[in-house]
C-alpha cells in the first residue's frame, strides 16, 4: 500500500519541484536574497546560503512553499523589484499551497477508498 502511494505521488512531486525551480529562477532574476554588499542589504536568515548562491534561490523558494515566510530581504529592494517580489511571493505561496492540498486530498481519498473496499470484503467474510 505504501508502495502504491509513493508511485502515485510521483506526478505531484515532479510538478511541485518544477514549480520550485521555476519560482527559484524568477527570484534569481529579481535578486531577492542577495545584492551588492556595498548597498547594505543584509542576508538575514539566508546567510547560510551564501556559499551556494545559485542553489540558494531554489532553497529560498522551497522554504517559502513549506511555510517559512521570512521575507525580511524584501524591505531593502528598489520599489519596482519590491512590488514584483511581493507579487511573485503571493503567487508562489498560492500555487504551491494548491499543489500540496491537491496532493493531500488525492492521497487521503485513495486510502479511504482502499479501506472502504476492504471493509466490504471483510463484512462478507464474516457473514459467511
Amino acid at each position: 500500500m505504501l508502495e502504491r502511494i509513493v508511485i502515485e505521488s510521483v506526478p505531484f512531486l515532479v510538478f511541485f519541484f518544477c514549480l520550485i525551480g521555476l519560482f527559484g529562477l524568477v527570484m534569481n532574476s529579481l535578486d531577492v536574497i542577495f545584492s551588492d554588499p556595498a548597498k547594505g542589504n543584509p542576508l538575514g536568515d539566508y546567510e547560510n546560503f551564501s556559499e551556494v548562491r545559485a542553489f540558494s534561490y531554489i532553497l529560498f523558494t522551497l522554504r517559502q512553499s513549506l511555510g517559512d515566510f521570512s521575507v525580511d530581504t524584501f524591505k531593502l529592494l528598489p520599489s519596482l523589484i519590491h512590488w514584483s517580489a511581493w507579487f511573485m511571493w503571493i503567487l508562489l505561496v498560492t500555487i504551491n499551497s494548491m499543489v500540496f492540498l491537491n496532493f493531500l486530498i488525492a492521497v487521503i481519498s485513495d486510502i479511504f477508498d482502499e479501506l472502504k473496499s476492504s471493509t466490504i470484503e471483510e463484512s462478507y467474510q464474516k457473514k459467511c
